[in-house]
């Protein structure tokens, strides 16, 4: 399953240990992977929405003021692509088009935000993937344990 990956720029720093993880299970498409030099960069995300099969927007006051985050967006409204919300603050005044979709709050828990988007992702009529994904989140939630032992011995 190939996974659209949009974020504003500024939130890079967040958003790069999160598509990290997800691109052990999953096939992400993100800008700085998939934009080659040379290449029109407005086709290129515009072809990332069109051929992905969910697009993950990671929501924040920079997000929601940039003009390609928002087309991003449209885009994937348009080709009718299922979408999650993945909100910095939920405070932050969201689009309808976000606010009719169950988020994902973001947390300073990196474990806690990877588990609850690849639970988002596992789909019940693909028992293959969701049993695939559960071992991940197993794992996940294994190495969480073992690095707090390891940090507090």
């Amino acid at each position: 399953m190939q996974l659209f990956i949009s974020y504003a720029r500024e939130d890079v720093k967040k958003v790069a240990p999160i598509v990290s993880d997800l691109e052990r299970y999953f096939d992400c498409w993100v800008d700085w992977d998939d934009i080659r030099p040379g290449r029109n960069w407005q086709r290129e995300i515009t072809s990332g929405v069109r051929n992905c099969h969910y697009c993950l927007f990671f929501v924040s006051t920079h997000f929601l003021e940039s003009e390609w985050c928002m087309k991003e967006l449209r885009l994937g409204l348009w080709w009718n692509k299922p979408i999650m919300p993945i909100v910095f603050d939920p405070a932050l005044t969201l689009p309808h088009a976000l606010t009719s979709r169950q988020w994902v709050i973001f947390s300073d828990d990196h474990e806690e935000n990877l588990r609850t988007i690849l639970a988002g992702l596992a789909r019940p009529h693909h028992p293959w993937r969701a049993i695939a994904l559960v071992e991940a989140i197993t794992l996940v939630v294994g190495a969480a344990i073992l690095y707090r032992i390891a940090a507090s011995g």
